[in-house]
């Protein structure tokens, strides 16, 4: 028997995880697009149609992201159809397109059905994440990388409604609650799959938890869309990984 003697005991109450499973791969930009070139199968996926024009024309930098981008969503995606039974997809070569608002897509060499999943990607500091998803379980996914560094001052009132900034300003780390914040406002328009299409002030983060849990309320038109789309509603949570922050969001069905 062992005594202890100056414990307290605390009984934390119940935290709910993410339903059903969420395929992640997460790797430094800089080692995928070797991966790239040394299969030429894979590569031909990478040369239709408007990303063709979009890696003629993108800096080194942002092509080397969009091609690992691209690589780490397809691991996600061979993950999910692994684990998820999908033995007609398994000898398939996957690729991702982008629809009018940039959202990544599902789609296959043989142009067959591909609506069984939805796909999420985001790069920052060197780094390259990307997830998977069942659609049967979920409407949308997004994730967002951020790096925590210090802004100026319009940053903050440019993008955060004043009691964001009211919940920022409470907080220990500053710079790293409001990239909080942020991370989870561009992880949930990925989920919408809207883009940048609203004012990111319309999506307010009303409370944020010491665990990450995050809820979010939608105004004027995001919410508009929200409703319009028969969201119901949006989980997000954000976790810190040393100097980056990492948010989910997803929408059930």
């Amino acid at each position: 028997m062992i005594l202890l003697k100056g414990f307290e005991m605390v009984e934390l109450k119940t935290v709910n995880s993410f339903p059903n499973r969420i395929f992640e791969e997460m790797s430094p930009v800089d080692e995928l697009p070797d991966e790239l070139e040394k299969d030429s199968e894979s590569a031909k996926l990478f040369v239709d149609g408007d990303s063709a024009s979009y890696l003629a024309n993108a800096t080194p930098k942002r092509r080397k992201e969009w091609i690992a981008g691209r690589i780490i969503m397809r691991r996600a995606l061979t993950r999910l159809i692994s684990n998820n039974g999908n033995a007609q997809y398994k000898d398939k070569l996957i690729r991702i397109l982008s629809d009018d608002l940039g959202k990544p897509t599902v789609s296959f060499s043989d142009d067959s059905d591909s609506e069984f999943a939805a796909v999420t990607v985001s790069h920052s500091n060197g780094l390259v994440m990307g997830s998977a998803v069942a659609t049967e379980a979920f409407q949308g996914i997004g994730i967002d990388i951020e790096k925590v560094e210090k802004r100026s001052q319009g940053w903050g009132s440019d993008y955060f409604s004043d009691s964001e900034i009211e919940l920022a300003n409470g907080s220990e780390d500053r710079a790293r609650q409001l990239t909080r914040i942020w991370s989870l406002k561009e992880a949930s328009l990925k989920a919408l799959g809207v883009g940048l299409r609203y004012d990111l002030r319309d999506i307010n983060v009303v409370s944020l938890e010491k665990c990450g849990r995050a809820r979010l309320e939608f105004k004027n038109e995001a919410g508009d869309f929200l409703r319009d789309n028969g969201f119901q509603s949006i989980e997000a949570r954000v976790e810190d990984m040393d100097d980056v922050v990492v948010a989910r969001a997803l929408i059930r069905r």
